[in-house]
């Protein structure tokens, strides 16, 4: 749900699904996947991809094809799995690469970091405009006529 350009435009996208080779379950890992037929763009068997229309509020945010899409069982060739961590090799065995754990979480906190290093600079700017509107503002009329009162 949501992301940008899956409405009517794209044909691949990034995709994080469980891995599993035969009976194991190797847990959530990155593929690029074909949503749509390149010679006619009907959504591939087992993809429903569609736009979500509308959004609310400003046109700005309607600019945007935002989509939705649902596999239901697809299988995945291993030729479009990311392999920079992990593999499958031809033969269906999974290999873990020598990359610590810690180094691909590392920019999972990175990411998260900068979320809230971006809300703090907004919560300070709508700080700084509220105490500067506050010590501006002027409520109440005045009782003899005079200008209203400065809160």
């Amino acid at each position: 749900w949501w992301p940008g350009g899956l409405g009517k435009v794209s044909t691949h996208a990034v995709v994080y699904a469980r891995l599993i080779t035969g009976a194991q379950d190797h847990g959530v890992h990155g593929f690029i996947v074909q949503l749509r037929s390149l010679d006619d763009h009907s959504p591939l068997p087992g993809i429903t991809v569609g736009d979500i229309g509308m959004k609310f509020g400003s046109g700005a945010y309607n600019s945007m094809d935002n989509g939705l899409l649902r596999f239901d069982h697809v299988r995945i060739p291993r030729n479009q799995m990311l392999m920079r961590v992990s593999q499958v090799t031809r033969e269906g065995k999974f290999v873990q690469s020598d990359v610590p754990r810690q180094l691909v979480y590392g920019t999972m906190v990175y990411v998260r970091q900068t979320i809230v290093s971006d809300a703090s600079c907004a919560l300070a700017r709508a700080v700084c405009i509220a105490t500067r509107y506050s010590a501006v503002r002027r409520q109440f009329g005045s009782q003899n006529g005079g200008p209203e009162t400065q809160v």
